[in-house]
């Protein structure tokens, strides 16, 4: 199907993803109370045992393997100086995760401990305009890969890469009203949030918007016509209550759904 530039993302054809919408996602897996690091092959396989899918953010290695770890840098999670893009796969497989006898995983890793009836969101962490490197390693440990995925991103060329290059896999795009995402400045958040240009360029076929942001008139005409929306991060019966209005599905922390 031909699109104009100038078609809004209502109109873009969607695809149902039940499995997306009918269980709880853990944010980054389940952890923290539960003792897990996240993003940690523990949470996951918590998150597992307790009914629940997970979400993992995933960030290139130097020698271009899809790792899973949140930040940019080294210091929070692991007490170490630098940037997980500075070391290459094998080395940052050696490097200890705090309070845990685990390393950081590959994606791969991920993939060989998690349920394959229960869903795996895998967060693309890449702000910049060199997109490929990473959308490429990620959907190649995906390819071979028979549980129920998807991926997404605030990067709509990120969700876009997938649109072309892998369309078999289910891609998101994150919408938030939050200031900075810890990856992404503020100027290109709010563009992403207004710009109906870059989301339709994004072709998603779910929506990930904050919670804090809903409801929203994008996330209600996506709804309308059948495309999932699927928020975070849950925290709190508040939170809940406003994802069960205005929501499909949500990805939780420390609020158990």
């Amino acid at each position: 199907m031909s699109r104009s530039k100038s078609t809004p993302l209502s109109n873009f054809p969607d695809s149902p993803l039940a499995w997306l919408k009918h269980i709880p996602i853990a944010h980054r897996g389940l952890h923290g109370e539960r003792g897990a690091v996240e993003n940690s092959r523990a949470a996951v396989i918590a998150a597992a045992a307790a009914g629940y899918g997970s979400e993992v953010d995933v960030q290139l290695s130097a020698d271009g393997q899809a790792m899973v770890f949140h930040d940019d840098r080294l210091a929070r999670l692991t007490g170490r100086s630098g940037r997980c893009a500075a070391l290459d796969a094998a080395t940052l497989r050696t490097i200890p995760l705090k309070g845990s006898s685990e390393t950081i995983p590959r994606l791969v890793d991920i993939l060989g401990v998690m349920t394959p009836a229960l869903p795996l969101l895998v967060e693309l962490k890449n702000p910049s305009l060199r997109i490929g490197a990473l959308e490429a390693a990620v959907a190649a440990d995906l390819a071979g890969y028979r549980g129920k995925a998807a991926v997404f991103s605030a990067n709509p060329l990120s969700v876009a890469w997938f649109a072309r290059h892998a369309p078999a896999i289910p891609r998101g795009l994150v919408i938030t009203t939050l200031a900075r995402d810890h990856f992404f400045p503020c100027w290109a958040v709010r563009l992403i949030m207004y710009c109906p240009l870059l989301r339709a360029i994004a072709h998603p076929q779910f929506l990930a918007p904050d919670v804090g942001a809903l409801p929203l008139a994008i996330t209600r005409r996506a709804r309308r016509r059948g495309r999932p929306v699927i928020t975070w991060t849950v925290r709190s019966p508040a939170d809940r209550a406003r994802a069960a209005r205005h929501a499909d599905g949500i990805i939780f922390e420390t609020f158990l759904p």
